[in-house]
């Protein structure tokens, strides 16, 4: 509607000052010359606007002039409110402040959203995964923090060895994705990524970074995601491991974990489902976990790590390998 289309502009231009008429008919989805058109119109109304031609022309909005239109039909409000703050902002503590906002923005509409019965939402979006748990508040804070300021922290996780590594890194932006959080840094011009709930501190340094010249967080994150769906393994390994050698595995290239049981069973290990590229891709990245790991299937890999443990076995054990006797 043509309203919508006026009301739409004025707020374009109170927000954004001068707007080349060519960028409002591309974000308004109609043509230049009707733009101008509504600009007459908002002109005729009393509103001071005024477009000037030329290389640096555009759409303008005098600039002590401000309205107090919110923009929004009931439809458009109602949509609004469906981004009733997801869960995982509450781990950023802003969670809260996004319902305070919303909360001023209903009270700046018209009356239909002062009905509680009318305002209260008939549709919820859950953010988290089944089983999901949250990772620790504190780290995400204190990475939300230096994000904010640009500020380079010490991220210190663990192998599944048990040995600590700490890595400086330059935080770039956080990605929640089913109930998981995953940290964007950058070191040495190499850009990473890391599961929060991996990490066991996270140290602020005092040092500052300057942010990656055409750096895009979605950008970035749609390609880290293309390239795990081309690396997308096409061998399934059902198995049996220790929480550590889960996240060790989950950091290895080519390595899809997908976790079936949420709590270790008695021996202290949890259901996994793991996939590799081809069966020499699981034997090699599976040989080196020791008892970190247990194959239940597929049989061949299964007996393929029992053969190759065997001969580990007799060649330093006790049990001499028949061969190295003969000679």
């Amino acid at each position: 509607m043509r309203a919508d289309r006026l009301v739409s502009i004025l707020m374009l231009l109170q927000s954004r000052g001068r707007v080349p008429a060519r960028e409002l008919a591309e974000t308004l989805g109609v043509s230049v010359r009707t733009i101008y058109r509504d600009m007459d119109a908002l002109s005729t109304s009393g509103i001071p606007v005024y477009a000037e031609r030329g290389v640096d022309g555009g759409c303008c909005l005098v600039a002590d002039y401000r309205t107090d239109l919110t923009g929004l039909n009931e439809d458009e409000a109602h949509a609004l409110f469906l981004l009733t703050a997801p869960g995982p902002l509450d781990s950023l503590e802003v969670g809260q402040k996004m319902r305070s906002a919303l909360r001023k923005l209903a009270a700046s509409l018209p009356g239909y959203l002062e009905n509680p019965e009318k305002s209260s939402p008939r549709v919820h979006l859950d953010w988290t995964a089944w089983g999901a748990h949250p990772p620790s508040g504190e780290h995400l804070g204190v990475l939300y923090r230096a994000i904010q300021h640009n500020e380079r922290v010490i991220l210190a996780y663990s192998m599944w060895s048990g040995i600590e590594i700490e890595q400086p890194a330059d935080p770039l932006g956080l990605v929640a994705k089913t109930g998981d959080w995953y940290l964007a840094w950058e070191e040495s011009l190499k850009l990473h990524w890391q599961r929060v709930n991996e990490l066991r501190r996270v140290t602020p340094t005092g040092q500052h970074f300057g942010t990656p010249p055409h750096f895009d967080l979605p950008s970035a994150w749609q390609d880290y995601c293309a390239g795990r769906e081309r690396d997308q393994a096409f061998y399934q390994v059902q198995a049996r491991a220790l929480p550590e050698v889960i996240g060790d595995l989950r950091r290895r290239p080519g390595v899809t974990v997908k976790l079936m049981e949420n709590v270790p069973d008695s021996t202290g290990r949890q259901r996994v489902e793991l996939a590799f590229g081809s069966f020499e891709a699981a034997r090699q990245n599976l040989m080196g976990l020791g008892r970190g790991v247990e194959v239940l299937s597929p049989e061949p890999l299964r007996l393929g790590l029992i053969d190759f443990a065997r001969q580990i076995a007799r060649l330093y054990g006790d049990e001499k390998d028949p061969e190295a006797r003969e000679n």
